[in-house]
């Protein structure tokens, strides 16, 4: 227990700077690129260009730009660590259920890879198909901030209800019932997208899409968004098998030798 939770600190940390990392070298321009459009300082810029002001702007810019940086990888850290520790809460109640093994063939790359994958599924790309990340510069967003995020919360929560049965009805459907594996996977697989689907039968909330930033950009926004959150969850679950197994190898090998 106290191995599987400090692998699950020790991931957390390492894939949360990851995360902030690729944030602030990618993610970050964007925001700033769309906060133009959202302030207008774009053409307060070129207006006073090469004036005493601009430069002290630019040097007031630099330290914001530090304090930004600072506090999204401080931010994503954060996350980072919670995430690890949900993601071995998770680990434990699929051994609790008994759908996974925490041995050596089961602490595979290829599994923790599948590992990271569900994860980016159920918090980032089933989310996104309702209601994708905004950039900067949406008019109303902070009005309907509660509702998105109540159907956010729900449709998470619906997501990993899904995950769980899918990964866990079939061995109960065999073993139990007397279904065979196909039934069983396929009846597990129909329940899964029934349960996820509830969240957007439910129906996605109003929301505004207004907004001065332009489509490529917030296009831009939307899949570097995405595609830096699946880099977080592949390390995410890659690391926390890493760690395990290499814990399992050397309470095996203090086994062997004592």
């Amino acid at each position: 227990m106290r191995h599987i939770i400090t692998s699950a600190v020790f991931a957390g940390l390492l894939s949360g700077l990851l995360w902030g990392g690729l944030v602030v070298y990618f993610v970050s321009p964007l925001i700033l690129q769309a906060e133009t459009y959202e302030s207008g300082s774009s053409s307060t810029i070129h207006e006073h260009e090469g004036s005493h002001s601009h430069q002290h702007a630019e040097a007031a810019g630099s330290t914001s730009s530090f304090r930004r940086n600072l506090f999204t990888l401080l931010g994503t850290t954060s996350l980072g660590l919670s995430f690890g520790i949900l993601s071995c809460l998770a680990l434990l109640l699929l051994v609790r259920l008994d759908a996974i093994r925490l041995d050596g063939s089961h602490l595979s790359f290829v599994r923790g890879l599948g590992f990271g994958l569900v994860g980016f599924v159920i918090f980032q790309a089933i989310p996104s198909l309702g209601l994708p990340p905004p950039p900067p510069g949406i008019v109303g967003a902070a009005e309907d901030f509660s509702s998105r995020q109540s159907w956010w919360l729900i449709t998470i929560t619906l997501s990993a209800l899904g995950a769980l049965s899918f990964v866990t009805l079939p061995s109960v459907l065999t073993n139990k019932l007397g279904w065979s594996a196909i039934s069983a996977k396929g009846a597990a697989t129909v329940l899964a997208l029934l349960i996820i689907a509830l969240a957007f039968i439910r129906g996605i909330p109003p929301h505004s899409t207004v907004s001065n930033v332009p489509p490529s950009l917030q296009t831009r926004f939307l899949w570097t968004s995405l595609s830096v959150s699946g880099v977080f969850w592949l390390t995410l679950g890659m690391s926390l098998f890493f760690f395990l197994k290499r814990g399992y190898v050397n309470e095996r090998h203090y086994r062997t030798t004592s």
